[in-house]
């Protein structure tokens, strides 16, 4: 992008943008992955104890299945929003043992 003359250089500012958005997507993975580390969790449970968008819930669910620190524990109804086919995950891997998949 080209500046007029004598105008100061917006990369620094987007630089610094990039850092604190790049900063927030690693507070949330790592918030998320806290969530459901205590007990199975729906990515709608999670997002609410969090306060993380739920479509953020799952990007971050696909981040931590990808890197294999998350497991499907079970389906079951969520108990939420009562749909009767949802998956229930956890990144404490001593619920593994009792997964019902």
């Amino acid at each position: 992008m080209e500046t007029k003359k004598g105008a100061p250089e917006s990369a620094p500012l987007n630089s610094l943008k990039q850092q604190q958005d790049k900063d927030k997507h690693l507070d949330q993975l790592k918030q998320t992955q806290l969530a459901f580390f205590p007990e199975p969790k729906t990515m709608m449970q999670v997002a609410r104890e969090v306060g993380i968008d739920r479509a953020n819930v799952c990007w971050y669910e696909r981040d931590l299945r990808r890197a294999g620190a998350i497991w499907l524990v079970r389906i079951g109804r969520c108990p939420i929003t009562h749909h009767p086919r949802v998956k229930f995950f956890t990144t404490n891997p001593k619920l593994i043992e009792s997964a019902k998949v």
